[in-house]
């Protein structure tokens, strides 16, 4: 009878695997097509008329296929409820009147208070360059420190010659010390940028602006450009400045809408 062979050692039971590290958080969504809540309080006139206004409010329309227009819709006369449009249309062209269909708005998340005095401030800037008789405000490219003297409404700059829509409702919010974008963030000299100041120069000419301001213009190439999308979209931001990437993305969300959604310019 044979002997019997001793049995083997049981195999050790495997080590438990480590526990897999967890998954790093996603980042937040940019704005996209696919993310529609980003715009979501961009209102048009038929659903949340202008009356609506409680201040001040960014507001913005499609001007051709390649050029939008911005401005201020301000609560002008509480006690009627009325709301007007202060914008620089062009050069020596400030204008302020009864706001149009084609505007969509938003109004950007400014203190109460700073809210109120930004509404005075579109009036008494209203009255100082609007009218026959009224002072011109320039339309020039260069923006870096411009703003208007809270007492007298007087444009003040140690930089540049003038302003375009954009930087206009920039310098008025920095009037009170609300700067709506980081503009140290704004690259120079994007895609589209040079024909555009090609075509501000050659307005300038046709419409024989002083020789010596299209000069200055002209020489006003190297700077950045703060698109009118752009300053919109500040209007939307959780917190003001607002970033660069944040202004770019969610102003092509705005070119986007106004494209398909809007009615066309009056």
């Amino acid at each position: 009878m044979g002997s019997t062979s001793p049995s083997e050692p049981a195999a050790p039971e495997p080590a438990a695997p480590e526990p897999a590290a967890p998954e790093p958080a996603a980042p937040e969504p940019a704005p996209s097509p696919s993310n529609p809540s980003s715009l979501s309080q961009l209102y048009k006139p038929e659903n949340k008329p202008y009356r609506d206004v409680e201040h001040i409010a960014i507001a913005i329309k499609q001007v051709d296929e390649e050029q939008r227009h911005v401005g201020l819709l301000y609560k002008h006369d509480r006690a009627q409820n009325e709301v007007r449009f202060l914008h620089l249309a062009w050069h020596h062209d400030l204008r302020v009147g009864p706001p149009t269909k084609a505007l969509n708005w938003a109004e950007p998340k400014v203190p109460q208070e700073k809210a109120r005095i930004l509404a005075r401030l579109c009036k008494l800037v209203g009255e100082k360059y609007t009218g026959a008789f009224g002072k011109k405000l320039c339309y020039a490219v260069r923006y870096t420190d411009g703003r208007f003297d809270p007492n007298s409404g007087e444009f003040l700059t140690r930089d540049g010659r003038g302003l375009t829509c954009a930087t206009f409702v920039m310098a008025m919010f920095r009037t009170y010390e609300v700067p709506l974008v980081l503009q140290d963030e704004w690259p120079k000299n994007r895609e589209g940028d040079n024909a555009w100041h090609e075509k501000i120069v050659r307005g300038l000419t046709e419409d024989k602006a002083d020789e010596s301001h299209i000069e200055a213009v002209r020489n006003e190439s190297d700077c950045a450009r703060y698109r009118p999308e752009e300053v919109a979209a500040a209007a939307l931001a959780e917190g003001l400045p607002a970033g660069f990437q944040f202004a770019e993305s969610t102003g092509l969300l705005i070119v986007d809408h106004l494209r398909k959604g809007s009615p066309k310019p009056a």
